[in-house]
């Protein structure tokens, strides 16, 4: 099954983009909107609270840059989050999550880099 890219389904109302500032409430604001678009869509417990680390851990790895955009939609099989463009996808890739607590991206979700409309995107398929 492919999933289309979140910008894709966001302009016809299926998704969520949001363009967040970095700070200490990026990683909380983005982790609670991932658990309600999961909640609304009518998943667990279990895979609400993984879209909600995947969507702090996507934008904690976003990088140094002012602003971070974050996509999310919800389809039969799950969440799709995504963060970008990114100048380098694969670095953030490795900045996400706490690796010496076994808490990585990609034990939570099916990750991949995206090049698309001169950019990089990081997602995300949990």
């Amino acid at each position: 099954m492919t999933i289309p890219p979140v910008h894709a389904v966001a302009d016809h109302g299926a998704g969520l983009l949001l363009d967040m500032r970095r700070g200490p409430l990026a990683a909380p604001v983005a982790a609670r909107v991932a658990r309600a678009v999961a909640a609304r869509a009518g998943f667990t417990i279990d895979t609400a609270e993984d879209a909600a680390l995947v969507g702090a851990m996507l934008v904690q790895g976003a990088g140094d840059a002012p602003t971070v955009r974050l996509g999310m939609c919800s389809h039969s099989a799950g969440v799709r989050l995504e963060v970008g463009p990114l100048d380098d996808a694969d670095t953030a890739r490795a900045r996400c999550g706490v690796p010496s607590a076994g808490a990585t991206l990609d034990a939570l979700a099916d990750v991949a880099v995206e090049r698309r409309d001169g950019g990089e995107y990081l997602t995300a398929e949990v």
